[in-house]
């Protein structure tokens, strides 16, 4: 996993495969909305919103 991005600076590393970085976070996005909706219907919607960029992080 490459490790030379500039947080904060929008640099992304070259050898960066665009496409399948944008896929693999609409699949965590995906992940998360199916999850919320069918174990956690209950669950409010800024607490889901707010962790989602924290689940991205950590697989950043």
């Amino acid at each position: 996993m490459c490790r030379d991005v500039h947080h904060g600076s929008g640099d992304l590393p070259a050898e960066l495969d665009v496409r399948v970085a944008s896929a693999a976070l609409f699949g965590v996005g995906l992940v998360v909305a199916v999850d919320w909706l069918v174990f956690q219907p209950d669950r409010d919607d800024a607490d889901v919103e707010e962790s989602l960029p924290a689940v991205v992080r950590r697989v950043a």
